[in-house]
């Protein structure tokens, strides 16, 4: 375990959490819906995913675009590359060039569905992009099904669980946040006080252990 594999993690299980977020009010959707609200979630569901798929781009380079397009063909939409990039091109357009993403829909069995764009360009308007489901919620249903099974393979099979940590780098990881703590000027002193006073030592093997076990739930859809 190092500290940049655990910012990494910390990252990944915010933006998914803020992703869980966005499909919690995107599936309660039932008519009449409030078009702003409908606006607000559709993005936000759409913009942590691609902050997903860069932090993990950053990370594992080619390997996870690979996967990730691998992972996105169906038996109808059998062009990955064209699936992946429609995710990003429709993020880039809702947020960079004003596409309203949620402008049409049908009511399915009660709840609102929201038709996706049938084509989307990049800037340079020289890639056209073509949806890989009508609704918006069948794309957003393959991406919960498949995206977090490929982050877990990828962060399994290259060692990121791995909670262990000798005792030399427990002491200097709780020196580091001791000289945080000291050092930050937004915590008030009494609470410095306390924690200095208590003289209280962190277990990074078992803070690990409990984000390593929260962001595999995540990833997995366990509840």
């Amino acid at each position: 375990m190092n500290k940049k594999n655990s910012e990494l993690k910390a990252s990944l299980q915010r933006h998914f959490e803020c992703k869980n977020l966005a499909l919690k009010y995107i599936n309660s959707f039932t008519p009449p819906c409030n078009g702003v609200e409908l606006e607000f979630y559709y993005s936000a569901y759409f913009s942590q995913l691609r902050s997903i798929l860069e932090l993990m781009k950053e990370e594992f380079k080619k390997i996870f675009e690979e996967k990730i397009k691998k992972s996105l063909i169906t038996l109808k939409y059998t062009d990955g590359n064209n699936n992946y990039r429609y995710l990003v091109e429709l993020r880039n357009s809702n947020i960079h060039r004003g596409l309203m993403t949620t402008t049409s829909g049908h009511v399915i069995n009660g709840k609102m569905r929201i038709i996706a764009p049938k084509t989307i360009t990049n800037k340079r308007e020289d890639e056209t992009l073509t949806r890989f489901g009508f609704y918006l919620n069948e794309i957003i249903d393959l991406c919960e099904e498949k995206i977090g099974k490929v982050i877990y393979g990828l962060l399994e099979s290259n060692n990121y669980f791995n909670s262990s940590i000798s005792k030399e780098e427990n002491k200097k990881l709780n020196e580091e946040s001791l000289l945080f703590i000291k050092q930050n000027k937004d915590m008030p002193d009494w609470v410095k006080e306390s924690f200095l006073k208590a003289n209280y030592k962190f277990n990074f093997h078992e803070i690990y252990e409990v984000q390593n076990n929260n962001l595999k739930n995540i990833l997995l859809n366990k509840k």
